[in-house]
């Protein structure tokens, strides 16, 4: 693969018990103690920097490596797909693609955010798959299929609640309540209505 494997080494431990054999990603505290420490941002911030790199080239490694065993027959598309999976897609797929009865148990709200402004990447991340401080133009494809193609589909043809939002990303932060009241009412209002019945 080109890859220093030593990393997925450190991060996943094999567990043998499990039939058959599985290996298990690690706690992020494991190596990267202050990740979750809010009490030292400082410390906070440089394991959380390391994480996000770290995570980023296991990543790209996992995807490289399903990709060559699909290539070669080693496993099929499904299987290599889970590899290169965004969590908003498992999501999708979890909470309501597999669920049977969606009309009782499941509403989806939708929010496409139009121009994001990747000047601030830590911000930008928080509403767009973001590996190697480039926008992770697969992870978008993929949820975009979900989120515009099969999600209404399942949703419409079990006349359950879908509602769509289309907004604007406005200034450097994006979104604000000062900014999008009229999105953030409508969403509010329909969500205390559905809610209430």
């Amino acid at each position: 693969m080109g890859n220093d494997v030593s990393l997925l080494d450190k991060w996943y431990r094999s567990d043998f018990n499990a039939v058959p054999p599985v290996s298990i990603l690690q706690p992020i505290d494991t190596y990267l103690v202050h990740f979750l420490n809010k009490r030292v941002p400082k410390l906070q911030a440089r394991d959380s920097g390391i994480w996000w790199g770290t995570l980023a080239k296991m990543q790209q490694m996992l995807r490289k490596a399903s990709h060559t065993l699909y290539v070669n027959g080693k496993m099929n598309h499904e299987e290599m797909h889970n590899y290169h999976m965004a969590v908003t897609e498992r999501e999708v797929i979890n909470g309501c693609l597999s669920v049977g009865n969606v009309k009782d148990h499941v509403i989806v709200y939708t929010r496409i955010i139009n121009n994001i402004n990747l000047q601030n990447l830590k911000r930008a991340s928080n509403f767009i798959d973001i590996n190697d401080r480039k926008v992770d133009q697969e992870a978008v494809k993929l949820l975009a299929h979900y989120r515009d193609e099969l999600l209404p589909k399942k949703m419409k043809s079990n006349n359950a609640i879908y509602k769509r939002y289309n907004v604007e990303w406005i200034g450097r932060e994006g979104l604000a309540p000062e900014t999008h009241e009229e999105y953030l009412n409508d969403f509010i209002n329909h969500f205390y209505k559905v809610g209430k019945n």
